[in-house]
């Protein structure tokens, strides 16, 4: 996935978690079984709470679960 400019100051973590989604909403499961990162698994809620206050990515809820995708 080539990273547009505006995003070229989120962290390697930021840039992949948005590749991740960026394909299709997903719960956050969906995102920790596609994680290759061990690291990274144990930061994916901080992540998300960051990519979303910073207005990349969004939420919402569809029957009582909780989707992420690239705003």
């Amino acid at each position: 996935m080539i990273i547009p400019m505006s995003h070229q100051k989120l962290s390697l973590n930021e840039k992949n978690i948005l590749n991740i989604i960026s394909k299709e909403h997903l719960i956050s499961i969906q995102i920790f079984n596609r994680i290759e990162s061990i690291s990274l698994i144990l930061q994916v809620f901080s992540i998300l709470e960051d990519l979303s206050s910073k207005g990349y990515i969004t939420s919402y809820v569809k029957n009582d679960v909780r989707y992420h995708f690239v705003s």
